[in-house]
């Protein structure tokens, strides 16, 4: 992990994604220390069978709610976290990015529906995958909070959410508990 520590030391991937909005530096800090513990490293399903179905109802730029859909309506296990996408999209660099898991390898639909449709913007898949796991059951609590599940509606992160819902809360009740004793 030695390639992503050195990059995030020196950069702040999520300042660029405007759905990450962070409550202040402290936070932002908690979050990326997290997310560098917790991160796994996923390979790429390099023989997996887009359906041709399925890559019609993902939309463009639309990771996030592509893999929360996939993720409720094929049971698809859903990964949020960075990606580094060859420099065909931004030179030598880590985005935000949600995607998919078959067999724990990478399904990416976002990817795959630009590289199928529009190569001349992104002519190949990414090569690095880094991310946590959103539980199934946060996916289903999270997409009633929409009129309707499908990737538009569905398109906003889940991780920092759950960050703070799961972990950063947590910490927090475990800190409080601790300063009673």
């Amino acid at each position: 992990m030695t390639d992503l520590n050195d990059f995030l030391s020196y950069n702040d991937p999520w300042n660029n994604d405007p759905f990450y909005l962070f409550e202040n530096d402290s936070e932002r800090i908690a979050f990326k220390e997290w997310f560098l513990k917790e991160a796994k490293k996923y390979n790429y399903h390099t023989h997996y069978k887009y359906s041709q179905e399925l890559l019609e109802s993902i939309i463009p730029a639309g990771c996030y709610g592509n893999g929360q859909y996939l993720a409720i309506k094929n049971k698809n296990k859903y990964v949020e976290g960075l990606v580094s996408p060859n420099g065909t999209y931004v030179n030598d660099e880590y985005i935000p990015h949600g995607f998919n898991l078959a067999q724990k390898r990478v399904v990416d639909f976002t990817y795959k529906k630009i590289v199928n449709e529009t190569p001349k913007y992104l002519s190949k898949l990414p090569t690095e995958y880094w991310g946590i796991e959103i539980p199934y059951d946060y996916i289903l609590q999270e997409s009633k909070k929409n009129e309707k599940i499908s990737p538009y509606f569905l398109h906003k992160p889940l991780l920092l959410q759950y960050w703070r819902d799961q972990i950063k809360s947590n910490c927090l009740l475990y800190t409080s508990d601790a300063a009673d004793d």
